[in-house]
C-alpha cells in the first residue's frame, strides 16, 4: 500500500505552494522516485508551471510545518 507523497514546491515566480506528487506533469515517475531539488512541470489551478521541488513528506502536517518555519525565519 502506498501513501500519498506532498511536497513543498518553489514556482518559477518564487513563490510557494504544497501539492500532491500526483500534480507533477513532467518528468512522469513513480512519486517515490522524485527528489529534493528536482526540476519539474506541475499543474496548479488548470494550467502548467515550472518548479523546483524543496521538500517531500508523505504527511501533509510536515510540509506545513516546514513552511510555517521558513516563514518564521525570514
Amino acid at each position: 500500500m502506498s501513501c500519498k507523497l506532498f511536497a513543498l514546491i518553489e514556482w518559477e515566480d518564487r513563490y510557494l505552494s504544497i501539492i500532491s506528487l500526483d500534480s507533477i506533469c513532467q518528468p512522469r515517475k513513480e512519486t517515490t522516485e522524485y527528489e529534493e531539488g528536482e526540476y519539474i512541470k506541475a499543474k496548479f489551478r488548470g494550467s502548467i508551471y515550472s518548479a523546483v521541488i524543496a521538500e517531500i513528506s508523505g504527511k501533509l502536517q510536515n510540509v506545513t510545518l516546514f513552511v510555517k518555519l521558513l516563514c518564521f525565519l525570514n
